[in-house]
């Protein structure tokens, strides 16, 4: 009886064990099943313009989209799109057409990160004569996601009047 009882208690306290180390590996652990991912990139963006991030009614914008890389391996980050999300720090009204206000080129449509490198893409932001005067939240949408883990850019700016 005294073997089984001790059998038992071996047989739990390796389970107690394995539970344990289980529960320390899953959060400590990089690259494995259990972790959150880590973003292979960051990015940013700055006006090329002495006014900064503002912009007048019917001018342009000229903004740089930096992306780095922390990634031991070569990336290609599409720039896939730009997205108008907020108005005057509210959700972007629906009813207003995006392209009514603004129009948008990037110099490149995809962005290639040799490791730890940094690269950029310049956007071109047209607006519209008759945009509202208020600060503007886009997003610039990133590719490759799945991959890097960072889906895309913030970008606020204030659209001033007209001289």
């Amino acid at each position: 009886m005294n073997n089984r009882y001790l059998a038992l208690v071996i047989v739990v306290l390796l389970a107690i064990i394995v539970v344990l180390a289980f529960l320390v590996l899953k959060n400590s652990l990089p690259g494995t099943p259990f972790s959150t991912p880590y973003p292979l990139i960051d990015g940013s963006v700055s006006s090329l313009a002495s006014e900064g991030m503002n912009v007048t009614q019917g001018s342009t914008l000229q903004v740089n989209v930096t992306l780095t890389s922390f990634a031991d391996q070569k990336l290609t980050v599409p720039i896939e799109n730009l997205t108008l999300a907020g108005f005057n720090n509210k959700a972007w009204d629906n009813s207003l057409s995006q392209n009514e206000l603004f129009n948008y080129t990037f110099s490149n449509n995809e962005l290639i990160l040799q490791p730890y490198e940094t690269n950029s893409v310049v956007l071109t932001l047209k607006v519209a004569e008759d945009a509202p005067l208020v600060q503007y939240l886009f997003y610039v949408e990133l590719g490759n996601w799945e991959v890097t883990h960072f889906g895309g850019i913030g970008l606020t700016l204030r659209v001033t009047p007209k001289l």
